[in-house]
């Protein structure tokens, strides 16, 4: 492998490692990646803890335009709604990508930088079939489909029988899904229809779904892309040690920033809990009197 090959594959290696390979993070076995999903959707988590919360503590539809710590002992956090806050700490969970987003004061040092300048989101759209049963269940068949012609690049049965809920959701991903994405809203659909009844239908009689969903995330504002930042090649080997490097009050966090799960919502979660420990730890020892 060349040297350039080999900066190419760092970051995928470090992903695979960071599940424990790249078997078990594909698999639907217990503690592998693909191993558990929230009933109600991942939202509802967010959602129970903010009512955990006292009134007026959460803020939504402002997105953080600025930062600035430069007049020492706190920061201020400015947003596109006009509001701003102030505060000892902040804590930044956007993906690395869009830190350029936001107006840094001081500005970001260099590595840091270098790290959002280069670091991108794959192409990412999930479609969910939604049915009245479980044929594919019924038919003996895993509801998995993986293929190297697109536009549906692998599938994964997504159903909740505990509700009554059967669906199979659908991912285009990568360059397919991102030529994909250019057509005609009912021309991508029926694409991804034809060729997901005509794989299935090899095995079993495939009926009409009764609802079907798509999320595009590079169409979100706020993510531009799924599932992890990934860095270009030679960036991580030269500044990755500086994904969750504090810059004074400004700490980071991201399921890119952690040595486990990367790019997984556990990974998301463990970032969480190191910058949050970090906040603790660094306030603790500012109250400390100073003799």
């Amino acid at each position: 492998m060349s040297a350039r090959g080999g900066k190419r594959a760092l970051y995928m290696l470090l992903y695979f490692k960071s599940g424990a390979g790249i078997d078990n993070i594909i698999s639907d076995q217990k503690d592998g990646g693909q191993y558990l999903r929230n009933r109600q959707g991942n939202q509802t988590l967010s959602q129970k803890m903010a009512e955990e919360l006292c009134p007026n503590s959460v803020f939504l539809r402002m997105p953080v335009t600025s930062i600035d710590q430069s007049q020492g002992g706190h920061c201020t956090v400015y947003t596109d709604g006009g509001v701003s806050f102030q505060c000892r700490r902040v804590i930044v969970s956007v993906p690395t990508s869009l830190y350029h987003q936001i107006l840094f004061k001081p500005a970001l040092p260099k590595g840091k930088a270098t790290l959002s300048d280069n670091t991108a989101t794959g192409y990412y759209t999930k479609v969910i079939y939604v049915f009245k049963e479980p044929w594919w269940q019924t038919a003996g068949l895993s509801g998995v489909l993986d293929s190297d012609k697109g536009p549906i690049i692998f599938t994964r049965d997504t159903s909740i029988p505990v509700d009554d809920q059967w669906s199979i959701t659908c991912f285009l991903v990568g360059d397919k899904g991102r030529n994909w994405s250019k057509l005609p809203r009912a021309v991508r659909l029926q694409q991804a229809w034809e060729q997901f009844s005509r794989s299935f239908g090899e095995f079993v009689d495939v009926p009409a779904p009764t609802n079907t969903l798509e999320m595009d995330w590079t169409k979100e504002a706020l993510f531009l892309g799924a599932p992890c930042p990934i860095t270009t090649p030679g960036v991580l080997t030269k500044v990755g040690s500086e994904l969750a490097t504090p810059v004074g009050r400004v700490h980071f966090v991201g399921t890119e920033a952690s040595r486990e799960w990367r790019g997984y919502m556990e990974g998301a979660v463990r970032s969480g809990q190191r910058g949050g420990a970090e906040v603790v730890k660094a306030l603790l020892a500012e109250s400390m009197p100073r003799f």
